[in-house]
């Protein structure tokens, strides 16, 4: 007899061979009075441990002696166990009560799986036949929450109620909560508030195997969404990703509350939970988790009691973690050569690596994974299924394969190996090489790269050459169009003074040509400016207009509107918003036989553009082209337009910008009541 390094007992008998314990701390409860040695659901009453058998009894076990409580009367497994009001439920062919004295068959038990107790007066069941709800003795009333899912009813023995006919198998309500959950063929299923809900994960319906809870949340065991949990505070569900990956989304068709913990049983392990310290233990075949397949779960006396087809088994909790042994393994090849532990290994100059192992171990070797590092490279984890690795494209000269061994079950690794590798550098990788290169190709690059340079030199002076010359083009173009627009400006002013003088008005004339000699000043300083400051437009501005009231006899209205002091030191072009003003006199007001008006206003847009308005209240365009085809004959353009128009297209190309105009007709009544000139002009 010995114990290897797993735990695992062996013993050499005489008569049966070799015989393996797989965990020392099995407890094997004795069968009595049975012809099966199966159990499939267990429970507690009267302070005793009570399970149901594949063949149909129900056994106690006392100071580890079992006795039969109910022998089998119809060879039938028994489906369901459960203890209420001092009483055990319990079916097979029938649904029956026994008190301790007097077994009852309360009424024929058409495939129930399970029996849940509402209250004290309802146990609900989940069964081939669909949801019920039975009543523990006679003179209940359905309760009023429940009434709205109920389809049949019948009050001839006990009170009887079915929600579905649906084939179901797990059921667990809170009648506080008023909330009741029943997985059955369809998926699960939530009653709440008088609805019937199918839940959803993901997008997808929920199929749920099994199912338990408390007064904070149900966890759902599901076939294939792992498990799940149901928040009744928030009314959530979500994955436990921990749990989840433990059953490798296989099915869990067990799930059990036992205050702290949690129970749930897969295909191949039984895992305990506790949501508090958050937990988990698991018992797998690895870790001693008998043959057979497990029917039912408890805990007792902090031992986890395992009903199966193998029999009744207690497994005490804290020693299920450390029953895991350490993950050993041997290095057996290297590229097809058995391994010498400590010699240093020659690659070739593919420079690829197949290592292979042997691992060491007879019930945890699947769960053993190779763990492999480079020199200071990142750690790599093969899966368990892996027992060679293979490493292409190696690092030149001297590494280190730094390998290890871990178990998935305990996170245990075995001692660490060192492999010393040589991969022989090749000539054009080796330093003389490596020089004689660098120096050629430095050498041919200086070469080339002077040859570029004194290419693009030569390129880039032409088109310097080139652009100072288009740029020497537009300006001299822009200087000769506001060369020809101040002496039109002047020669508009002249006549205004001229008809003064033929008047006989020496005062008026007078003080126009103050005005206008304040004018010609200003004009003449803006004119060999390319850009100035609002204020010194508006200056001017105002001077014109002044001159121009007095040609109207004082019958123009004008104004000026601002924002703010600070827009008056914003740059804009010379001369840019007198033509518009001009126009809006001589061709809109001037003719008009109404109050002249004249609004100039100016405001800021976003992305830093100053909007300038200049609205009149005069004839409108279409008049003024009328009057004008009467007086000249053919077409006529205003020069100050046209010119303005030129010297727009000009700047906006010279200064990759774009000074926009916008023309609004203003009418009422099919009637024209003047033009809105909206000017858009950018600044930094």
């Amino acid at each position: 007899m010995l114990m290897d390094d797993e735990h695992s007992l062996w013993i050499a008998s005489l008569d049966q061979g070799l015989l393996q314990v797989p965990n020392q701390n099995i407890t094997v409860f004795p069968i009595a009075g049975t012809g099966s040695k199966g159990i499939c659901k267990l429970g507690f009453w009267e302070n005793q441990l009570v399970g149901g058998s594949l063949e149909g009894s129900l056994l106690t076990w006392k100071q580890g002696n079992s006795t039969v409580l109910i022998p089998s009367q119809e060879k039938k497994e028994v489906s369901f166990l459960q203890t209420e009001n001092g009483k055990l439920w319990f079916g097979t062919n029938n649904l029956m009560r026994y008190d301790g004295k007097k077994l009852e068959t309360l009424s024929p038990n058409p495939g129930t799986k399970q029996l849940f107790p509402l209250n004290a007066n309802y146990l609900l069941a989940a069964g081939s036949d669909g949801l019920s709800l039975v009543s523990t003795a006679k003179g209940h009333e359905l309760p009023d929450w429940l009434k709205p899912y109920a389809k049949e009813i019948n009050t001839k023995k006990t009170y009887f109620a079915r929600f579905h006919n649906l084939r179901s198998w797990s059921v667990w309500a809170n009648d506080s909560l008023q909330t009741l959950f029943c997985a059955g063929k369809n998926g699960l299923i939530r009653y709440k508030k008088g609805k019937e809900e199918l839940m959803q994960f993901e997008g997808e319906p929920v199929y749920a195997s099994s199912l338990d809870g408390n007064r904070k949340q149900v966890i759902i065991g599901t076939h294939n969404q792992g498990v799940l949990m149901y928040s009744l505070g928030n009314e959530e569900l979500n994955q436990v990703k921990a749990l989840s990956t433990l059953f490798e989304n296989s099915s869990v068709y067990l799930v059990k509350w036992q205050d702290p913990y949690w129970i749930l049983v897969g295909a191949k392990s039984v895992v305990v939970w506790n949501p508090q310290t958050q937990q988990q233990t698991e018992l797998s075949r690895e870790s001693g988790l008998l043959s057979g397949r497990v029917y039912d779960a408890l805990i007792k006396d902090k031992h986890l009691l395992l009903a199966g087809s193998s029999g009744l088994f207690s497994y005490p909790i804290a020693s299920l973690k450390d029953n895991y042994g350490k993950a050993r393994f041997q290095v057996k090849s290297i590229n097809g050569v058995a391994y010498e532990p400590g010699k240093a290994i020659e690659i070739g100059l593919n420079r690829q690596l197949n290592l292979v192992v042997d691992k060491i171990g007879f019930r945890q070797r699947d769960q053993i994974s190779l763990q492999y590092r480079l020199n200071e490279g990142a750690l790599i984890t093969l899966h368990p299924s892996e027992q060679s690795l293979s490493i292409n494209s190696l690092p030149y000269g001297e590494s280190i394969l730094y390998l290890r061994a871990i178990n998935k079950l305990n996170q245990k690794t075995a001692e660490e190996i060192r492999i010393a590798l040589i991969v022989a550098t090749p000539i054009y990788l080796q330093v003389w090489f490596l020089s004689c290169s660098l120096i050629l190709s430095l050498g041919f690059g200086i070469f080339m790269w002077q040859f570029r340079l004194n290419q693009l030199k030569k390129k880039n002076a032409e088109l310097l050459e080139k652009e100072q010359l288009n740029h020497a083009l537009k300006s001299s173009m822009l200087a000769s169009i506001k060369s020809q627009m101040n002496p039109h400006f002047l020669f508009n002013a002249l006549n205004t003074i001229q008809s003064f003088i033929l008047q006989n008005d020496r005062m008026n004339a007078n003080f126009y040509l103050g005005k206008f000699s304040d004018l010609m000043r200003k004009i003449l300083g803006m004119s060999t400016r390319d850009t100035i400051q609002l204020e010194e437009e508006l200056e001017a501005l105002k001077l014109y207009l002044e001159l121009e009231n007095m040609r109207f006899n004082g019958s123009l209205i004008y104004e000026i509107d601002l924002p703010n002091e600070e827009i008056l030191e914003l740059e804009i072009p010379s001369m840019i918003i007198q033509p518009y003003v001009e126009n809006a006199i001589k061709h809109g007001l001037l003719h008009s036989q109404k109050e002249r008006r004249l609004q100039i206003r100016f405001s800021l847009e976003k992305e830093n553009v100053l909007k300038v308005e200049v609205e009149d209240n005069g004839i409108g365009r279409q008049a003024a082209e009328q009057i004008k085809s009467r007086l000249f004959k053919g077409s006529f353009q205003s020069f100050s337009t046209e010119a303005n128009k030129r010297r727009l297209e000009l700047l906006n190309e010279q200064l990759a910008t774009h000074i926009g105009v916008e023309y609004i007709d203003k009418a009422e009544h099919q009637q024209a009541q003047g033009t809105l000139v909206r000017l858009f002009i950018p600044f930094s």
